[in-house]
Order: structure tokens, then C-alpha cells, then sequence
């Protein structure tokens, strides 16, 4: 198997799709309801392997605590179901506009 030696995350460019979580190949990616890295400057939206691997180790025992509490650490379509969040809109209006 051939893997990327480095590569770049640039958030920008999300469309909240999914392709980098199905393409990862060991699961590092997710699609969660953590927005603490949201910003006003573009410019710290590039994410590269080592800050993508600095985030991981400092939520590596809050994931393995939410895994051990949602028993999801055993149960495949569980895990799939949160690394798949997508946000959801606040609020729709309907066709009349009431």
C-alpha cells in the first residue's frame, strides 16, 4: 500500500462530505461536534500531520472516556454514526415564510 508522507488539511475548503474520514486509512479522522478551533484567521485553518497529530493527543482521553460511556469502543455502527456528524441547520423556514 502507498501512503502520503505529508499532507495538508485546509479546512476553508470543508464541505462537510466525509471523503477525508472514508479515506483515511486508520481512522484518525472524524466528523465531530468540537468547534474549539473555529476562528476569524484563515490563515490557522491549514492543517498539517503534525498539528492534525498534536490535536490528537490532546483529546485522547476525552474521545477513549466518550468511546468507554457510549460503548462505541465494540459497537461498529455506533462509531460510524459519530465519526459521520454532519451540523445540522439552526432553523428552516417554510415555503410560505412563516
Amino acid at each position: 500500500k502507498r501512503y502520503a508522507t505529508e499532507f495538508y488539511i485546509d479546512i476553508t475548503k470543508c464541505v462537510f462530505c466525509g471523503y477525508c474520514v472514508e479515506a483515511c486509512p486508520v481512522n484518525a479522522l472524524a466528523m465531530t461536534k468540537m468547534y474549539e478551533y473555529s476562528t476569524h484567521d484563515k490563515r490557522t485553518l491549514m492543517f498539517d500531520k503534525q498539528r492534525l497529530y498534536e490535536i490528537g493527543e490532546k483529546h485522547l482521553e476525552d474521545a477513549k472516556k466518550y468511546l468507554y460511556a457510549h460503548n462505541q469502543e465494540q459497537d461498529d455502527e455506533e462509531s460510524r454514526a459519530y465519526r459521520y456528524h454532519f451540523p445540522q441547520p439552526i432553523g428552516k423556514t417554510g415555503a410560505s415564510g412563516s
